[in-house]
């Protein structure tokens, strides 16, 4: 699931959609791009960012969207949707396999 705030034309299914198209002082919103959207704390993350006025375009995926694991992947998405910035709040639950398989735990 992706949730998206803004348009969006890639995504497509099943996002949520909100149309905020706010100016700050002059300057078009700053697009955010937040991983691991579906975790504990990207959810905690969403419910901030709706509380408050940000001059920020957060734009919500999660691993059934954008595989972070693929740089290719990831640099086109921030390409398509001129990211600004990102936040990760993807990560991998399973502490044990991480543990043994450390480089997906680094890639993630």
């Amino acid at each position: 699931m992706a949730i998206y705030t803004g348009s969006n034309k890639h995504l497509g299914g099943t996002e949520t959609v909100t149309r905020k198209q706010t100016v700050f002082y002059g300057l078009v919103q700053k697009n955010v791009l937040v991983t691991g959207a579906n975790g504990q704390l990207g959810q905690e993350l969403k419910q901030l960012a709706e509380k408050t006025n940000s001059p920020f375009r957060f734009i919500y995926t999660d691993a059934d969207v954008l595989d972070i694991t693929d740089a290719g992947q990831v640099q086109h998405f921030v390409s398509e949707y001129s990211i600004e910035y990102v936040i990760n709040c993807a990560a991998y639950p399973a502490v044990d396999k991480a543990e043994a398989d450390e480089a997906v735990g680094y890639r993630i």
